[in-house]
């Protein structure tokens, strides 16, 4: 997948899935890697496991015996290397299998120009406006709900909308109508197919408005147009990228959450794992107080109160998401202490979470902290492990290039 990259985003590719290979190969847990292309292209996940499957069958017929005690990774067999049967063999077929993998995926890829990361089109949101035919308002959340509208196959094709803390969570009559390009070209950072007519739109910490003016827009028989003045100042809006801000050093930066660190990777939920919101941490609570880690602003407090965004005063924007799938507790085992607006400092609480309560209603308590608006070319050190203590500095610096 690195070599099928698009060669002006090898780098950054090169990143993403060396990381999430590594820990497939220490510790078996092959789930990061697979989300990186099984929803973009099914075909790659399907052959991945054909021949996943006919490895099991050359093993047996090997008559090769290993245990694991738990995902079958390097770990697993050292650790049990003294008790199996046969274990150097494995390593034989291993590498067998690597040559296998790589020809059938490049050439896949190549062949049937399939998407995976690195090869997703990236063009301009100014080419994709036509001045004589696209209906834009003077506001920025409106005219992307119109073009996302519209992306999606129309008002009618969506049966249902609703949102959690970054993504639009939809219900479509025909989910082969989405046009995931145009999404893209309009900002949203993801798609994911969840089922037959489940689809998800990763927008980010903008998707409360996104989805309400949606609504706003879906309840409207027609839409209307603006003079062309307008157009202009919506196409500057959305064009933005992030600015070049100054480094976030140490002192600048406290962790929130008393917990296990981890590496964004970890996060048992692909939009956060795949870094399609920016790129963070987690961390996985030991106790459900949070704390600002930073001193700024309170941008978004989200009605369910599982998430909160915070503008640092150097100009960062952070999203702390309590939990996975915590949205569909409705606000159930939170409390906020915050709302938007607030001004806020290093170590000040701003949310209590019932962590006891919450564990049994997830998949998990696994928390990202999230930067959603760093440079393309900065780059965030994480500089501890393990356990850290609420309001613990020397925790991560962000260095732009």
């Amino acid at each position: 997948m690195i070599l099928t990259a698009k060669e002006n985003r090898r780098k950054e590719v090169t990143g993403l899935l060396f990381g999430i290979a590594f820990t497939s190969f220490l510790t078996g847990i092959t789930e990061p890697i697979e989300f990186s292309f099984m929803f973009l292209s099914p075909v790659l996940y399907f052959v991945h496991a054909i021949l996943t499957a006919s490895s099991f069958i050359v093993v047996y017929l090997m008559d090769i015996h290993h245990g694991f005690g738990f995902s079958a990774g390097a770990i697993d067999y050292v650790l049990n290397f003294g008790i199996a049967q046969r274990p150097l063999f494995l390593l034989v077929i291993g590498l067998i299998y690597g040559v296998v993998y790589f020809a059938v995926f490049y050439f896949l890829i190549k062949g049937l120009n399939l998407s995976t990361p690195g090869r997703e089109d990236e063009e301009d949101l100014e080419e994709e406006i036509d001045e004589g035919n696209d209906t834009v308002t003077g506001d920025k959340y409106d005219h992307l709900a119109n073009q996302y509208i519209k992306a999606l196959g129309g008002k009618e094709n969506i049966t249902s909308l609703d949102n959690c803390a970054t993504r639009l969570r939809m219900q479509l009559d025909q989910p082969s109508q989405v046009d995931e390009k145009t999404l893209k070209r309009h900002g949203a950072k993801g798609v994911m197919k969840t089922g037959n007519k489940n689809v998800q739109v990763i927008v980010g910490t903008d998707v409360e408005f996104v989805a309400s003016a949606m609504r706003e827009r879906m309840n409207q028989s027609t839409h209307e147009s603006v003079a062309s003045n307008d157009k202009q100042e919506t196409k500057e809006a959305d064009s933005e990228k992030p600015s070049p801000k100054e480094p976030l050093q140490e002192k600048d930066f406290v962790a929130p959450i008393t917990g296990t660190i981890l590496d964004l990777t970890q996060v048992p939920d692909d939009v956060f794992s795949q870094k399609m919101m920016g790129d963070g941490f987690a961390i996985e609570p030991t106790d459900g107080s949070v704390v600002s880690p930073v001193d700024g602003e309170i941008v978004n407090v989200f009605p369910t109160k599982h998430a909160i965004g915070i503008r640092s005063n150097k100009g960062y924007e952070i999203l702390i998401h309590v939990g996975v799938d915590t949205v569909e507790l409705n606000g159930e085992g939170f409390e906020t202490f915050v709302k938007e607006g607030d001004t806020v400092q290093k170590g000040q609480e701003i949310m209590k979470a019932d962590i006891d309560q919450i564990k049994e209603n997830v998949p998990s308590l696994i928390s990202p902290i999230v930067l959603t608006n760093m440079a393309d070319d900065a780059e965030i050190t994480i500089k501890k492990d393990g356990q850290i203590e609420q309001g613990e500095a020397d925790l991560i610096t962000v260095q732009p290039n």
